[in-house]
């Protein structure tokens, strides 16, 4: 076993939810004790499932294993199907555990949320290059969001990890001059270039650089460049998604949604204003600040708005939250902000 989990243990017991007795999402506890700490998580069914799927490139070990899947005509009832995949997920994690080097894959860190000693250097490695040469392709990319105030990457100092996306990390830093806290996402830019994606990345600036001042919009305070490496410097909510505590307490009192629906309402309709469409508006985008307000985040799908031409046709986003014309794949426009917050609303209620 891996030297850093030795003294690792990781239970999965089933959610007790709504969504659970209703049959439509199964949810687990995770609960986790790892470097003299413990805490807990919530992940589905299908949750698993990718995380297996995503380990099965690094590990060829892992090529046989498989999770049961609930056909559509089974003589098994719902108990049994349940004791089943309670019993697969049980032996799936003592098999991950048990893989050689696994405490440095990225993909089992993010799934678990967990962050090892020894991690620190690596984290420093990868975010450790100080302003430097400039990329052609990224000329656009402004220094700072003011002139004024240029920022670089030894301005800040970097204290855990705390997300990973597509095309790099999220990190928690301290600016060292002032002692603000931060998040540091870092985008790696051949990931970007190999995948075609650089114009989606300036896209995201631009929104931002549009949205800094509103107080339910997760603000970027600096960008900043080196040879392979892009940076935004945003605002850190550390309440966590909306998301997470949504599935520990399975529904919202009536005024508490009132609250989070106007303030992220009135967000989605400061976009609007300033003809930009949102897009992948879902509770996993709302984050809580440490006084409990929400705050709406990645703008990755965000565009500016076409005075002259107000029809979008491309088909993103998240399909629960898809409004009736993009299913149906017709031009759609801001309206679909609006659905999508009916569908939050909803969620939060149910």
């Amino acid at each position: 076993m891996d030297s850093h989990l030795q003294d690792i243990i990781i239970n999965i017991e089933q959610h007790d939810s709504k969504d659970d007795k209703s049959n439509k999402t199964m949810m687990y506890d995770v609960k986790i004790q790892a470097n003299k700490k413990s805490y807990a998580i919530v992940k589905t069914f299908k949750d698993f499932k990718d995380l297996l799927y995503q380990l099965k490139k690094t590990y060829p070990s892992l090529s046989d294993v498989k999770l049961p899947i609930k056909r559509f005509f089974s003589v098994k009832t719902d108990m049994e199907i349940l004791c089943e995949r309670k019993v697969a997920l049980d032996q799936l994690i003592g098999k991950i555990l048990q893989l050689e080097r696994i405490s440095n894959n990225d993909v089992f860190l993010s799934f678990f949320q967990l962050h090892f000693p020894s991690d620190d250097k690596s984290v420093a490695e990868s975010c450790k290059n100080i302003f430097s040469a400039q990329d052609e392709e990224f000329d656009d990319f402004l220094p700072s969001c003011d002139d004024k105030t240029p920022a670089k990457k030894s301005d800040f100092q970097t204290i855990k990890t705390i997300g990973k996306g597509s095309f790099g990390r999220v990190f928690l830093v301290e600016h060292i001059a002032t002692g603000k806290y931060y998040a540091m996402k870092v985008i790696e830019k051949k990931m970007i270039k190999d995948r075609n994606e650089s114009h989606h990345v300036m896209a995201e600036r631009a929104v931002l650089m549009k949205t800094a001042t509103h107080p339910f919009l997760i603000g970027l305070h600096y960008s900043f460049q080196t040879e392979d490496k892009l940076f935004f410097i945003l605002d850190y909510a550390n309440g966590g998604e909306l998301f997470f505590h949504l599935q520990n307490k399975g529904c919202f009192p009536e005024d508490d949604v009132k609250f989070y629906v106007a303030a992220i309402g009135d967000a989605i309709g400061f976009l609007h204003s300033k003809n930009i469409i949102y897009r992948d508006l879902k509770l996993e985008n709302i984050l809580l600040d440490k006084y409990g307000y929400p705050k709406l985040t990645d703008f990755g799908l965000s565009r500016e708005i076409n005075p002259d031409k107000q029809k979008f046709t491309t088909i993103c986003g998240t399909p629960e939250y898809f409004a009736p014309e993009t299913l149906l794949q017709r031009p759609y426009d801001v309206s679909v902000d609006w659905w999508a917050l009916g569908c939050v609303t909803f969620e939060m209620l149910d």
